[in-house]
C-alpha cells in the first residue's frame, strides 16, 4: 500500500509541474511576441518620385516583394496573354511566359519612325503591365523588355515549353537568367 501511495504521489507532483510549465509557458510565450508589434516601421522611401510606382499599380513601394522576385516553381507558356500584348499599339511581335505568380514579357515594337526602334517608354512599359494584369488577375509582378536579348531568352524557354520540356527542368535557369535580365523592380510591377 505505502508504494502505491508513494507512486500516486510522484505521479501528482510530477502532473502539477507539467501543469505549471504549461501555464508559465502560456503567459510567457505572448509576452515574448509584444516586442514585434512595438516595432517601429519602416518609412524609408524607395524612390523619391512616388509617380513612378503608381504607374506601374503599386500604391506602396514597401509593399514590392524584393528578396524573391525571381523564384518561380513553375514555368508555362502564355499564348493568351501574348495575344493580348499584341493588339496593343507598336507592339510588333511578343511573347510571354507564365510562372507562380509572375508573367515575363519580350516584346518586338514596331518602328514609327526611320529613327526609332527597340526603344520603350515608361508609358508603353504601363500599359503592357496593365493589359496582363488584366487579363492575370493573380499575376502579382510583369517584367517587361524590348531588349533584343530579352525577348530571345523568352523566346528560347517558350519554346522549349511548347515542344513538351517539362518545366520542372527548365525552372532553375530560367530564374537565374531572369535575375540578370530584370535585376530591379523597376522592371515590373
Amino acid at each position: 500500500m505505502n508504494r502505491t501511495r508513494n507512486e500516486r504521489k510522484r505521479w501528482m507532483k510530477s502532473i502539477r509541474l507539467i501543469i505549471g510549465l504549461t501555464a508559465a509557458a502560456a503567459v510567457i510565450m505572448p509576452a515574448a511576441g509584444c516586442g514585434q508589434w512595438n516595432a517601429k516601421r519602416d518609412e524609408t522611401p524607395l524612390s523619391v518620385d512616388d509617380r513612378n510606382w503608381k504607374q506601374f499599380g503599386v500604391d506602396d513601394p514597401r509593399l514590392a516583394d524584393w528578396t524573391d522576385m525571381h523564384d518561380n516553381a513553375r514555368l508555362e507558356t502564355a499564348n493568351d496573354l501574348e495575344l493580348i500584348v499584341e493588339k496593343l499599339d507598336r507592339v510588333q511581335d511578343a511573347v510571354v511566359i507564365r510562372t507562380d505568380l509572375n508573367a515575363y514579357v519580350g516584346v518586338k515594337l514596331a518602328a514609327m519612325n526611320a529613327g526609332e526602334g527597340d526603344e520603350m517608354s515608361r508609358d508603353m512599359r504601363a500599359r503592357i503591365i496593365l493589359a496582363v494584369k488584366s487579363a492575370d488577375t493573380m499575376l502579382k509582378n510583369v517584367y517587361v523588355s524590348s531588349r533584343p536579348e530579352v525577348y530571345k531568352t523568352i523566346a528560347d524557354y517558350n519554346r522549349k515549353l511548347t515542344n513538351g520540356v517539362p518545366g520542372r527542368s527548365l525552372v532553375q535557369s530560367f530564374n537565374t537568367r531572369m535575375r540578370q535580365q530584370f535585376p530591379f523592380s523597376e522592371l515590373g510591377q
